[in-house]
């Protein structure tokens, strides 16, 4: 009887800490068809039809994970991989921005990781280490509500990269607001090395760190944000004819050091018959000959029951050494409805032109782009 009443506490022991910790898998899949046309400041046309992957979200599957520590201290995890249901490839590969097979749509790219850290969370707000799939800045410049980035409109979304590997703080939230502070690598790996690679770049030292905060307040059907970002570059050169530590020949290369800045507001409001967004960047890549990019986005979305319609309009100028090089203005249409909380059917137009094109046979004058699709998350 002892022993019994013994492997029935343990059980429940076993049952009262397993009851603590939860891990759920979820993802999200979004296909479409679409026709992209683009014409080159000389008129000639290049048309493309065919299966669309991204268009309204990036494909992903992920599993997240808490763990209640007592005391209020919770622990977490978030794994969280890109894929492309349109290649054969699809896990090692995701697509960019709204396309696969239709040109323009969006490239294709190797950086399948968009979430892989862990996190704990009490009174002192959230600490996450790893990589993050929003940085500060991105997760403000994002409220502006593009529909589908980088498919007319979503030009005005020019912040530094989304993706940040390093350590993260957000506080508790007071009087509605919220601060976090980041630190880590810039694009992908912060390095600071000495091997046989060095001679692909002539650096011995290559190593990027990126900085960022942002403040966000909301009350009510109200949102401000903003946010600051800075990447110090900090490259050294090799002298030509020059050995590694591991006795491989090093190139010659140029110095670049360098402090890349990006500046984001946002705003939205919540009108009950309609949202409305605006958001505005400005980034400054620190170069000799600096390259400054000013992004400028409004959008509105409607809901009427199941249906949403929504308007976005944006625009984004690139300045290098004091010319404007690329003055792109894009604007966009959507339809979603809603055929359960985890399935929706959407179209989207949109259209975008540079008007500072100066390149007929390298640069696009102007593309236009129609895309139907589903989106199921589970």
């Amino acid at each position: 009887m002892k022993k019994s009443l013994i492997a029935l506490a343990a059980l429940a022991a076993v049952g009262a800490v397993s009851a603590q910790s939860s891990v759920t898998m979820y993802g999200r899949m979004d296909l479409g068809w679409g026709t992209a046309t683009t014409k080159s400041a000389t008129g000639a046309q290049d048309k493309t039809t065919g299966l669309v992957d991204g268009t309204q979200t990036s494909s992903a599957i992920g599993f997240r994970g808490t763990e209640d520590l007592g005391g209020g201290l919770t622990a977490g995890f978030n794994l969280e991989q890109g894929y492309s249901a349109t290649q054969s490839n699809g896990w090692n590969m995701r697509t960019g921005s709204s396309g696969h097979q239709v040109t323009n749509g969006g490239a294709m790219s190797t950086g399948t990781m968009r979430e892989g850290n862990l996190s704990l969370r009490g009174g002192f707000g959230l600490v996450q280490v790893g990589t993050l799939q929003w940085s500060a800045g991105y997760t403000v410049s994002s409220r502006w509500g593009m529909f589908a980035e980088g498919f007319g409109g979503g030009e005005a979304h020019t912040t530094m990269p989304a993706r940040i590997t390093g350590l993260s703080w957000t506080s508790p939230v007071m009087s509605n607001t919220t601060v976090t502070l980041q630190h880590g690598s810039a694009h992908g790996q912060r390095t600071d090395r000495e091997s046989a690679a060095d001679a692909a770049d002539g650096l011995r030292k290559n190593k990027e760190a990126r900085t960022g905060f942002n403040i966000q307040h909301t009350a009510g059907p109200l949102y401000l944000g903003a946010a600051y970002e800075s990447t110090a570059v900090d490259k050294i050169a090799n002298a030509a004819a020059t050995t590694n530590a591991y006795g491989g020949t090093v190139a010659a290369g140029s110095t670049a050091n360098r402090t890349e800045k990006a500046w984001t507001v946002a705003a939205n409001y919540d009108f009950g018959v309609a949202v409305v967004r605006a958001m505005m960047v400005e980034r400054d890549n620190g170069a000799a000959t600096a390259v400054k990019t000013s992004g400028r986005g409004v959008s509105v979305a409607v809901p009427m029951g199941a249906l949403t319609l929504g308007v976005a309009t944006g625009m984004i100028e690139v300045k290098t050494g004091g010319t404007t090089t690329s003055d792109v203005s894009g604007h966009q249409l959507n339809a979603r409805y809603n055929l359960s909380k985890r399935t929706n059917l959407y179209i989207h137009y949109g259209t975008d032109k540079d008007s500072a094109n100066t390149s007929a046979t390298t640069q696009t004058s102007k593309r236009t782009r129609t895309i139907a699709g589903l989106v199921h998350t589970f």
